[in-house]
């Protein structure tokens, strides 16, 4: 890819080079160990937040975190013929119903705790302006973002990292068994917990990678959003380019989600309900987040657990100029110059 194409795409702030080890989202502890008596006690009294959602359905949730990382490891594998079939297919896989109702409920009593903690900070992002023919940053609006890291931090949202280490150890190995060609990273990866809070809050049209030092090669999403109406908004949009001739025939249903047109696009609208993933390839997919709104407030607000898991090296990246050029055509005076 052109370095000015990839300037232009660059939508979403990505990590370091090659990520963070995952690991280090446990800080002293470590996956699969015991934790001690100090720190299971600092734990107890830090997720109060999530506390509520234990007794709102006793017994359905895990009561330690090497049960509740063993839950999310069974149901990745109970998904995996659907996320490989999916990426294999049309690049992209939808899985609902993944983790259960209660535990998402529990994720996101982590997740709005956080926010009112205001552990979350305006999102930036940035975005090429055909004008000044340059990359400019702008602020997302109404959109709140933070990484998790580990930690200290683990103590406040000990099920959101508990998933995040769980979902990475269990699915890489069974993509790249799929995809060799990936070279999927076994260790490291990098994450984002959003929302959106509503009053038309969007993500703009774009790849999640977009070239230079960047290694994201697979995005896999959690949806946190148990009210979420139609009304509201805040659809995952895929955009793929409608073939020569093919204007009079009706888009396909693809992963159970209904195409339709939008210009020369055939899109698909994925609905952020609650308890569905949304696998991807990171480098191939483009799309976008629909306006979303949030009349009720908090309720409404629309939340959702990225994990990015990268390649190892550059040359698992793969982009094509000429794919770049029919989403965003305004790029062919950048790309030329």
């Amino acid at each position: 890819m052109s370095a000015s194409v990839a300037l232009a795409l660059k939508s979403v702030p990505h990590p370091p080079r090659g990520g963070t080890s995952f690991w280090s989202l446990f800080g002293a502890r470590r996956a699969g160990t015991t934790s001690s008596t100090t720190s299971s006690s600092k734990r107890s009294s830090s997720s109060s937040s999530s506390s509520s959602s234990s007794s709102k359905a006793p017994g359905l949730l895990p009561t330690s975190a090497e049960e509740h990382m063993q839950l999310v490891a069974d149901r990745v594998a109970a998904r995996v013929p659907e996320v490989v079939t999916g990426l294999r297919d049309v690049g992209w896989a939808v899985c609902d119903g993944f983790l259960g109702a209660e535990l998402v409920h529990a994720y996101r009593d982590e997740a709005a705790a956080m926010h009112r903690r205001h552990e979350l900070t305006l999102s930036k992002s940035t975005r090429w302006d055909a004008a000044t023919a340059s990359v400019v940053t702008y602020d997302k609006h109404n959109v709140y973002a933070t990484q998790l890291i580990g930690g200290e931090m683990y103590y406040n949202s000990p099920r959101l990292h508990e998933y995040v280490v769980a979902l990475i150890k269990a699915l890489v190995p069974a993509v790249s068994d799929a995809f060799p060609e990936a070279s999927l990273s076994a260790t490291m990866a990098s994450n984002k917990l959003a929302v959106c809070t509503g009053k038309g809050s969007s993500y703009d049209k774009h790849y999640d990678n977009s070239g230079y030092d960047d290694l994201r090669k697979l995005t896999v999403l959690l949806y946190m959003n148990p009210a979420w109406q139609p009304d509201l908004g805040g659809c995952f949009r895929i955009y793929k380019r409608e073939p020569k001739g093919g204007g009079d025939v009706p888009p396909p249903v693809v992963n159970g989600v209904a195409g339709g047109r939008v210009g020369d696009d055939v899109c698909y609208d994925v609905e952020p309900r609650a308890d569905r993933l949304l696998v991807f390839w990171s480098d191939r997919l483009v799309h976008s987040v629909q306006p979303s709104q949030a009349p009720k407030g908090d309720v409404d607000h629309r939340w959702a657990l990225t994990v990015w898991i990268t390649a190892t090296h550059p040359g698992a990246i793969l982009h094509d100029n000429a794919e770049v050029l029919q989403h965003f055509s305004d790029l062919q005076k950048g790309v030329q110059g």
